[in-house]
């Protein structure tokens, strides 16, 4: 890649980085971090798969949308920092039932 290529990618880069910190503002003002707490790896990990699959189709428009797509993307991207922000927060998430009974055993 040359200079030119690593410059263009890079202020791409920066223009998603910044809409994912823009809508997760948007969560944080919606929801604050308390709801964020209270949820454990697989709330997570099913959140931001919800968001990507529901952006691979539009249900509403009943077809595949890139725009569509990029914004569910930018959320799922948003979701991902609210589940690191409560990692680093709590120092570990809230156990899972399994986890739960696992560790009772």
């Amino acid at each position: 890649m040359t200079i030119e290529g690593i410059k263009e990618q890079k202020i791409d880069m920066e223009t998603i980085l910044n809409e994912i910190q823009e809508e997760r503002i948007r969560q944080l003002k919606l929801w604050g971090n308390e709801a964020d707490d209270l949820n454990t790896r697989n709330d997570w990990a099913a959140y931001i798969c919800k968001y990507v699959a529901d952006g691979a189709y539009s249900e509403r428009e009943k077809r595949f949308s890139e725009d569509n797509f990029r914004q569910c993307l930018i959320k799922a991207g948003a979701l991902c920092v609210a589940a690191i922000e409560a990692i680093d927060r709590l120092g570990k998430l809230p156990q899972t039932e399994i986890q739960k009974h696992l560790n009772r055993g």
